[in-house]
C-alpha cells in the first residue's frame, strides 16, 4: 500500500523535535563559565591596590581598565549569546547559530586579552581554561545549530507501509 505525505515516515518515527535543546544547553552552559569568569575578574579587580595617578603607577591604571573592559565583555557576551538561543529555540535554528557562532569566535579572540590579563594578574589555571571554554562550547552550539537544519522537503515522497 502506498502513502503520499509531505514528510516521510521515516523522519517522523525518528522525532525530530520542532525545538532544540542542543544548542539552548551548551549557551547555558557557556553563560555559567562567563558568570565564573565575571566572579575571578571582580574578585581580581576589588584586590589591586588602589593607585593614585599622579604617582606613576600607569600599569595598574590600565590593568584595572582592561579588567574592567573585560567585565563588560562578558556581560555583554553572556547577553549576546542567550539573545542567539532564544532566536535558536523560538525562531529560527539556522539564524541563532550563526549568531551565536559569530560571537563565539570574537569570544575566543577576547580569551586571549583574558589569558593576558592572568598572566598579569597572576596565573591561574582555571581562569585561562574557563577563558577558553565558554567559547568553545559557543562554537560548538553555532556549528551544531548552523549545520543542523534540514531544508523542509517540498516534493511528495511516496513510502511503502
Amino acid at each position: 500500500m502506498f502513502s503520499e505525505k509531505r514528510t516521510p515516515i521515516s523522519e517522523l518515527v525518528k522525532g525530530i523535535p520542532d525545538r532544540p535543546l542542543r544548542e539552548p544547553a551548551l549557551v547555558l552552559l557557556a553563560c555559567l563559565f562567563n558568570v565564573f569568569q565575571i566572579y575571578q575578574l571582580s574578585v581580581s579587580l576589588t584586590q589591586t591596590p588602589i593607585v593614585d595617578p599622579w604617582m606613576g603607577e600607569y600599569w595598574l591604571i590600565m590593568v584595572m581598565g582592561t579588567v574592567s573592559a573585560l567585565i563588560g565583555w562578558y556581560v555583554a557576551f553572556s547577553i549576546i549569546l542567550l539573545i542567539g538561543a532564544g532566536v535558536v529555540y523560538f525562531l529560527n535554528r539556522r539564524a541563532g547559530g550563526a549568531l551565536i557562532l559569530v560571537i563565539s569566535i570574537i569570544g575566543i579572540l577576547v580569551g586571549f586579552v583574558s589569558f593576558g590579563m592572568g598572566f598579569m594578574l597572576g596565573m591561574n589555571a582555571m581562569r585561562i581554561i574557563i577563558g577558553f571554554l565558554s567559547p568553545i562550547f559557543g562554537l560548538i552550539a553555532g556549528i551544531s545549530g548552523v549545520r543542523a537544519q534540514k531544508p523542509p522537503t517540498t516534493q511528495e515522497a511516496q513510502e511503502i507501509i
